[in-house]
């Protein structure tokens, strides 16, 4: 059996041979499928009319039934203190606590676009939060489970202080501005 390099070796004059493309061939076939692309054909352009018509009409149909369906209200998680009573202490200090600094922080009325690291991170812990106390019922003994539940709050409340310093940070340099626009 022949090894490859003898192979090249054998046939090295074919291989060095490069056969020239045909560019003005290329282009005209190029030129002749444009040409052919751009002539209007009252079939095909019947038919896509067509088509882009019912798309159109099914999306605003189903817009408009999205806004009559009722939704329904979200349902609002279980707190730790009903699967955990010696917990809901701490559980309503740091309840208490995330919604003093919300409120002092007016974060409802924040602009989302402004600081959208700190409210993804906000959205991503509240859905693991979720997960979490949906599992709660088939891991209740699990004290891992019980310690991440708690530092759900924990991460909650430094969060929300990385957004109440960036809050500030922001603030403190439109004061700046202003200053030097004076």
């Amino acid at each position: 059996m022949m090894n490859l390099n003898d192979k090249i070796n054998q046939n090295r004059r074919e291989f060095d041979q490069v056969e020239q493309a045909n560019i003005e061939g290329i282009w005209a076939g190029i030129e002749a499928n444009l040409a052919e692309d751009k002539r209007p054909s009252g079939w095909n352009l019947q038919i896509g009319s067509y088509w882009r018509w019912s798309i159109a009409a099914l999306i605003v149909l189903s817009t408009g039934l999205l806004w009559l369906v009722p939704s329904s209200p979200e349902r609002e998680l279980p707190d730790l203190a009903e699967y955990y009573p010696q917990l809901k202490e701490q559980e309503q200090n740091y309840q208490r606590l995330i919604a003093q600094k919300e409120t002092e922080m007016q974060l409802h009325e924040l602009d989302v676009k402004k600081y959208p690291d700190l409210f993804m991170e906000l959205e991503l812990l509240d859905k693991i939060q979720a997960e979490y106390i949906k599992d709660i019922p088939a891991f209740k003994d699990n004290d891992q489970l019980i310690n991440t539940l708690i530092r759900y709050y924990e991460q909650r409340i430094r969060i929300l202080e990385r957004l109440s310093n960036e809050i500030e940070k922001s603030k403190r340099h439109e004061h700046r501005a202003k200053e030097i626009a004076i």
